[in-house]
């Protein structure tokens, strides 16, 4: 199970990186690279891709280490996470709504999820990596440091279920 964990998290690692590098430093949010691979590669597809990538990776391992324990938090967290790739369109009157919905299901599920099981320490590790981007960062690009932090947190609060 921790393989496909490790897989995922490195999937959105490296694309996220490969954004920073390629397309002129860290981006103001995770979702607006949806617009940057579009406007420097002609590539908006892979947000959505990675999204769904990610996503289905993340909730074979993820459902089958909570154990019974609030299986529908990881669902509603996972679904947020995929609807953000799929309406990844932000900027669009069409898919804003749905979009940001998606985004705060994602966040407010694997929250909750966490403090549920009482899992602080990925809580508290992806705050502080978010914070600790953020302020390295000259403090710029909060939303992206913020959904980072969420990243973060989902990940090594799986990990150690």
């Amino acid at each position: 199970m921790n393989t496909l964990l490790i897989i995922a998290f490195g999937i959105i690692a490296v694309y996220l990186a490969a954004t920073a590098f390629l397309c002129d430093g860290v981006p103001c949010s995770i979702s607006n690279t949806y617009y940057l691979w579009g406007v420097y590669f002609n590539k908006r597809f892979l947000f959505t891709f990675v999204m769904w990538l990610v996503g289905i990776l993340t909730i074979i391992c993820w459902i089958g280490k909570c154990a019974g324990r609030y299986e529908f938090l990881p669902f509603l967290s996972v679904s947020g996470m995929m609807f953000v790739g799929a309406a990844a369109a932000f900027k669009e009157t069409l898919t804003k709504s749905v979009h940001y919905t998606a985004a705060g299901v994602w966040a407010g599920a694997a929250t909750a999820f966490f403090a549920l099981v009482g899992n602080w320490q990925a809580m508290v590790l992806g705050l502080v990596f978010g914070l600790a981007g953020w302020l390295i960062n000259r403090r710029q690009n909060l939303t992206f440091w913020a959904e980072l932090a969420v990243v973060v947190m989902m990940f090594l609060g799986i990990y150690c279920l």
